[in-house]
């Protein structure tokens, strides 16, 4: 009786899609703090089980990306290497960020740096799926392209430049997508609630406009049940 009264009251209090509980995190990339508005939703999906929905807005990160991955990422005795990003966009649920490539290959004998052998300029994109690690939502490369043109471009193939670059190049974007202070996942209290999550993805809010959405999902036990109830007063969602 008491089972069937908390499953009622817990389906009739849970906020619906269209009355989500707004939140703001921040991402950390380069040292620098970005704010992130997220909004989290959830549906009832049985008597006793519940659907998490978090929708976080990348639009400021989008924007600074350009500012934030652009820059040289190698400077070694035998090349040198800048990537100038000119921006993101969302594909269905891929991240690509496009922009330019200068590599310059020059000859290196015993740690110093002889004459310069090629000097390259190309376009360059990358493909970005979002990956869910130790319950939090990373950048993963999944595929990248550079696209040198005239005798020099073939020459970097043959010489196996390109496909180096493009390690060094997916290395150094994931290294700064993924730092330890700019993971996404669900707020503290919610991970305290046994949610158990379930996926991740990139997503488009509109307009181009970059988002991130991780789902979840828990079971309300009486326990829980109490902490859930809790938890949406704190953030006005009972009101």
């Amino acid at each position: 009786m008491f089972r069937s009264a908390l499953c009622l009251l817990s389906l009739c209090t849970l906020p619906v899609a269209a009355d989500p509980i707004l939140y703001e995190s921040t991402l950390e990339i380069e040292d620098v703090e970005f704010p992130v508005p997220m909004a989290l939703t959830l549906v009832p999906e049985s008597e006793t089980g519940v659907l998490v929905f978090l929708q976080a807005d990348l639009g400021i990160v989008q924007q600074s990306l350009p500012g934030l991955l652009s820059r040289r990422i190698e400077d070694d005795c035998d090349r040198e290497l800048a990537v100038a990003v000119e921006g993101g966009t969302i594909e269905v649920e891929t991240l690509r960020l496009t922009g330019q490539l200068q590599a310059k290959v020059y000859a290196c004998f015993g740690g110093k740096r002889g004459a310069r052998l090629l000097k390259q300029n190309a376009d360059v994109s990358l493909d970005l799926l979002a990956r869910l690690e130790d319950g939090g939502l990373v950048s993963r490369v999944t595929d990248i392209e550079i696209d040198p043109e005239g005798l020099s471009g073939d020459l970097m193939g043959l010489l196996g430049v390109t496909s180096s670059l493009e390690d060094d190049i997916k290395a150094d974007i994931e290294k700064d997508l993924n730092g330890t202070d700019n993971c996404l996942s669900l707020p503290e209290e919610f991970s305290a609630l046994d949610t158990m999550v379930t996926g991740g993805r990139f997503i488009d809010l509109g307009g181009g406009r970059i988002g991130a959405e991780i789902a979840g999902s828990m079971e309300l036990g009486s326990q829980n049940f109490i902490r859930l109830m809790h938890v949406l007063g704190q953030n006005g969602a009972l009101d």
